[in-house]
């Protein structure tokens, strides 16, 4: 058997508590403080060394083995396949773009609110889901949220109350903030409302906002972004305008100011035909290329 030592490093500095193990058995050793070991083997048995948090090393033993010197370098660990995705963070410019088509967003004094990453208790209605035969809003919200609930409708007593708060709710009807239920407003020009009892928005309004806030947006004000000289909705899907008039290019005037071996290349029938025309300009292509 040969006596075999050496030391162990990281490259620069010595590994201690590396293992040594003659592969295949149970043999084996360790490093010292200072990176150096010794040990038994036989030729043609394999050495192997490692650390954690290193790859691995194998080295076969030969008769003139005597000293093996061994640098163990970081395991890195290859992802087959790294996927990044779009974050769900909308900006307000995103928010604004589709208004129009997503009913969980409204718009507030603070910006438009996404229901679906508010981060709070939110409710969102769509006017068309109100009853339109109710006497006046409040009546037309009853049954719409759990914990919802009405109080006096006396004027100017009336009070709309959300969750378990005993102070009524503020309204802020595009921008405008009421204490008292806006009674006088239409249902019929109500686009949506969000109910919003959670204090970790309220706090916004003040004191005034403690019994939660009804955000309400009419058809009137304009919300969401609007196509270039009109009051229509953005058409994000490029729906507006898109018919065919004929006016295609053809396959003919799309060629027109093709080369030859191009023109030719695109009138061959089959692939043998094309072969031919390649070999045939193949020489000219070469010289054209390395000017």
């Amino acid at each position: 058997a040969n006596e075999i030592s050496g030391m162990v490093t990281d490259g620069q500095s010595p590994l201690s508590n590396a293992t040594i193990t003659i592969k295949g058995s149970e043999k084996g050793t360790a490093t010292d403080s200072k990176g150096k070991y010794s040990m038994k083997a036989n030729p043609r048995d394999v050495l192997f060394y490692s650390y954690i948090g290193m790859k691995p090393v194998e080295i076969v033993v030969e008769d003139v083995t005597r000293i093996l010197n061994i640098s163990l370098w970081p395991k890195i660990e290859e992802l087959d396949e790294v996927v990044v995705t779009k974050s769900k963070r909308k900006t307000q410019k995103d928010l604004k773009l589709e208004y129009a088509t997503n009913i969980n967003i409204v718009k507030s004094n603070f910006g438009y609110l996404n229901k679906e990453t508010a981060g709070y208790t939110m409710r969102v209605i769509d006017g068309k889901d109100l009853n339109s035969a109710a006497v006046y809003l409040l009546l037309s919200l009853q049954g719409k949220a759990p914990g919802l609930s009405v109080g006096s409708i006396r004027e100017p007593n009336d009070a709309l109350y959300l969750g378990r708060s005993n102070k009524p709710a503020i309204f802020e009807i595009d921008g405008h903030i009421f204490t008292t239920a806006p009674t006088w407003l239409s249902i019929d020009v109500i686009d949506r409302i969000a109910l919003i009892p959670s204090l970790s928005f309220t706090n916004k309004y003040g004191a005034i906002g403690q019994g939660g806030v009804v955000i309400i947006n009419t058809k009137n004000a304009g919300n969401g972004l609007k196509e270039n000289g009109s009051n229509l909705a953005y058409d994000q899907a490029k729906l507006r305008g898109n018919v065919y008039t004929n006016d295609a290019i053809s396959q003919k005037k799309l060629h027109k100011g093709d080369p030859i071996y191009l023109k030719e290349l695109h009138t061959s029938s089959n692939v043998k035909v094309a072969t031919a025309v390649y070999e045939k300009h193949k020489k000219t292509l070469v010289i054209l290329m390395s000017l």
